[in-house]
């Protein structure tokens, strides 16, 4: 399956993308800008309850590179004083040094998602992917 995810145009990766953070309970969910091909921003609200609705950004990168810790710092200054949290998801993977600072005290969190999780999640979800 990710040898599939890796073949698909970056627009139907960013669908696939879409659609993992939207059965993971994820609502509002809009891109904020695009880049290039390879990298999306957006935001979206977790519905956990109605009493704490707290503001996500997410960033996906169509790259099948290792994700480096200055791109986690990047995203996190774009977070700045518009998310509580963040979510970096990728088709390659991070850098030890990358997956240190998306948990780094005292800054906001990054979730990382990486190739083989998003993978474990469209397979829980039963995500199609459009090139099948």
């Amino acid at each position: 399956l990710l040898d599939d995810l890796k073949t698909l145009p970056p627009a139907d990766l960013k669908t696939v993308c879409q659609e993992v953070l939207r059965r993971s309970g994820f609502e509002g969910i809009t891109i904020a800008r695009e880049s290039s091909e390879n990298c999306v921003e957006g935001e979206c609200i977790f519905q956990k309850n109605l009493f704490m609705l707290p503001d996500v950004m997410f960033q996906y990168k169509c790259v099948e590179e290792l994700i480096k810790a200055e791109e986690i710092r990047d995203f996190r200054c774009t977070m700045r004083r518009r998310a509580d949290k963040g979510m970096f998801m990728t088709i390659g993977s991070f850098t030890a040094e990358a997956k240190q600072e998306a948990q780094r005290d005292g800054v906001s969190p990054v979730v990382l998602i990486d190739g083989e999780k998003l993978v474990g999640m469209i397979e829980k979800f039963k995500i199609r992917l459009k090139s099948e």
